[in-house]
């Protein structure tokens, strides 16, 4: 009896699994690119499925092996059908590090780090386990690779819960993972109501100057548009808005197409139930033809059915118009989408324009700090104070528009050879007019960047960048083709940097500092010495002002005793200040152990024997070596001489170290004549240099 009753049991629980799953709409929709930059080699899955694994091999700084693993999402939320795709130009050859996901888990996010000798060391896969009804749980992290557990010098991992990771790739260059590529879509277990949801065009939202245009009227009337909007005001409740606009238009008139973007728009609309669209179509105050054909054929086909393939809808309306050629098209199509969002968008933040005029550095500024408040934006927050990565990724921006243009120029010029036709021509000529338009606004980033950069080092190399990348601008918006105000822009970038001369927090400081020092306040001047060199703001740029530092501290008497002599500070020579005993003294520590001096031409009358004199803290059982820039044939810049002996006895120690046969030429970094180290972080002050 207990036997049958359990059949019985597990009979009926196979029954309600079967009843919960035999309705179950799991899809995958809103294909988007997330991170777009330069590759050499890539892996798109295909429509519906997720990626499981993945693997890389480097070799003459090149990817030259990727694998993808994939699989299919199963309408009931299950993972079937893997398959394995391998790309690059040693497709076959055995990986550095790879990556196979366990069963039921989808990769939503991925990284990775290479070394000497082009070696993919580090491989991090984030992943999510796929539930039932499509729900993913939570987000797991898998590593492979030599150095598994190391930074990552590239990563792309979406922030919304939902996405799994549909495309992959990676660039290798100076032996460091130098771009990455990621794709992504939606997963989500919609009811047959919504997956068969239609959204009825409600209208069109065009330019004010274009509402009475008769071209935009036939159009609307040989689509069954009845509605002309001039702004968001007039769109009817529980209506969406889909953007098919081009915006600022360039000429000939030829679509910028985002159709990945409109169907994420359409996606969301059916999900939240909105009862139709109204298509932002407007195409500028200037543009003739007055409207976007190829967007709008897009916008329709995803009205009518928002969760189809995206790729789909992609072949069906350029097929329309370039026949044979459609899949050139469309991949020319993609690119120039690709590159404009490069270039207009600075970093993610479309914040340079303002109804197609360029808006002034300050203005700029203004819009990012607006954007940053509240909730933190990390890219807002990159651009209004920039580091030298920040640089970097606008370098890397630019690389990556240049040859995303190449290669829709070669996809444009395709299209003309195989379907010559108005419409191919204006093709490439649009490819043409945004390669001219690149460097304009590369020029324009970059002003803006080396001008907040300029606001924080203060360098007289990082001004000159800005000036030289602001004259670059205006010498473009002279030959016209620029938007409005470009001048403007120019010059407003020419007229920060003349008030930011001296204004940088680091110069600040400097400032502050000496002004306690000629008041003769030696401990309030440390201490403000200790602020700046802990303040996370100007921290990244000390490095560039070796000479500030230098001078500051070579000043600070209740540290230092001798003009002659200055301490220099950067790269394995960061020390920092702390009071141990009621003293102040240079302290190292685990990540920089040396401390570095130069000699002034005061002191230093010539090569001969010196000797150097400095207390330290006895403390621990280790030693405080000094090497020095000699004249000896071995180990000439970094001649050892005798070290100090530390013996725990918790109290100040005077020590002095002769260093004979010393040249002072400045051969060691960052120019220094001699330099104190030790296995172990110690403190040293009061230090005195003679003639021995």
């Amino acid at each position: 009896m207990k036997k049958v009753t359990w059949l019985a049991f597990a009979s009926t629980l196979l029954l309600l699994r079967f009843a919960s799953t035999a309705h179950s709409n799991v899809i995958t929709f809103g294909q988007r690119i997330d991170v777009q930059e330069m590759t050499e080699v890539r892996i798109d899955v295909p429509a519906g499925s997720v990626i499981t694994g993945l693997g890389f091999r480097a070799h003459q700084d090149n990817i030259t092996t990727m694998l993808c693993r994939y699989h299919r999402v199963s309408a009931d939320g299950r993972l079937v059908d893997p398959k394995t795709e391998r790309a690059g130009s040693e497709p076959d050859h055995v990986l550095e590090a790879e990556i196979l996901l366990p069963d039921g888990y989808v990769a939503v996010g991925f990284g990775a780090r290479g070394a000497p000798e082009w070696d993919v060391t580090t491989l991090r896969v984030w992943a999510r386990k796929l539930g039932p009804g499509g729900r993913l749980g939570k987000i797991e992290v898998f590593s492979a690779g030599t150095a598994p557990d190391s930074g990552l010098e590239r990563e792309a991992l979406p922030s919304e819960a939902d996405r799994a990771l549909t495309g992959a790739g990676l660039r290798f260059q100076f032996n460091n993972i130098a771009g990455i590529y990621a794709r992504s879509c939606h997963i989500a277990n919609v009811d047959s109501a919504t997956l068969k949801r239609r959204l009825p065009v409600v209208g069109w939202i065009v330019d004010k100057a274009l509402r009475n245009d008769p071209a935009v009227i036939a159009e609307a009337h040989r689509r069954s548009v009845k509605k002309i909007l001039t702004s968001e005001n007039d769109v009817p409740k529980n209506t969406a808005i889909v953007d098919a606009s081009n915006g600022q238009a360039l000429q000939p008139q030829l679509p910028v197409t985002r159709m990945d973007e409109m169907a994420a728009q359409a996606a969301d609309a059916a999900l939240l139930g909105k009862a139709g669209i109204v298509i932002r179509a407007t195409a500028g105050a200037t543009a003739k033809p007055a409207l976007n054909q190829l967007n709008l054929d897009a916008a329709y086909a995803l009205a009518q059915a928002p969760f189809q393939n995206i790729d789909e809808v992609w072949r069906a309306v350029t097929s329309k118009r370039f026949a044979e050629a459609s899949q050139d098209a469309t991949e020319a199509l993609k690119w120039i989408a690709s590159a404009r969002a490069l270039m207009i968008s600075g970093l993610g933040q479309d914040f340079l324009t303002e109804d197609g005029r360029m808006r002034s550095y300050t203005a700029m500024r203004e819009e990012l700090e607006h954007r940053s408040s509240g909730k933190v934006q990390t890219t807002a927050a990159m651009l209004l104070k920039p580091t030298e990565q920040t640089v970097e990724l606008v370098d890397a921006e630019a690389q990556t528009t240049d040859w995303a243009l190449r290669i829709a120029e070669q996809a444009a010029r395709r299209v003309v050879d195989k379907a010559p036709s108005e419409e191919s021509r204006a093709l490439t000529a649009t490819v043409q007019a945004y390669v001219g338009r690149a460097p304009f606004w590369r020029s324009v980033k970059q002003a803006f960047l080396y001008t907040s950069l300029y606001a924080l080092d203060g360098t007289d190399s990082t001004k000159a960048r800005a000036s030289s990348a602001a004259a670059a601008v205006l010498k473009v918006s002279e030959q016209g083709n620029t938007p409005p105000n470009a001048r403007g822009f120019a010059n407003s970038v020419t007229q920060a940097l003349s008030g930011l001369t001296g204004q940088d927090p680091i110069s600040v400081a400097a400032r502050q500092i000496e002004k306690l020092l000629s008041q003769n306040r030696q401990e309030q001047a440390v201490e403000a010495t200790v602020s700046l060199l802990s303040n996370p703001l100007v921290k990244p740029y000390l490095m560039q002002r070796i000479d500030t530092i230098s001078d500051l501290a070579s000043q600070l008497k209740a540290v230092y005793n001798d003009p002659g002599l200055r301490v220099l500070r950067g790269g394995d020579g960061t020390w920092a200040l702390d009071k141990v005993g009621g003293r102040w003294a240079l302290t190292t520590s685990e990540e920089s152990r040396c401390i570095y001096f130069d000699v002034t031409p005061m002191k230093a009358s010539g090569p001969g024997d010196y000797l150097f004199s400095f207390d330290y803290f006895d403390s621990g059982d280790a030693s405080i070596s000094l090497q020095y820039d000699s004249q000896y044939d071995t180990d000439q810049q970094y001649h050892p001489a005798e070290s100090i002996q530390t013996g725990n006895t918790k109290t100040w120690k005077r020590a002095s170290v002769r260093l004979p046969n010393a040249s002072l030429a400045g051969g060691q970094n960052m120019l220094a004549d001699f330099r104190l180290l030790g296995p172990k972080p110690f403190l040293v002050r009061n230090f005195r240099f003679e003639r021995n």
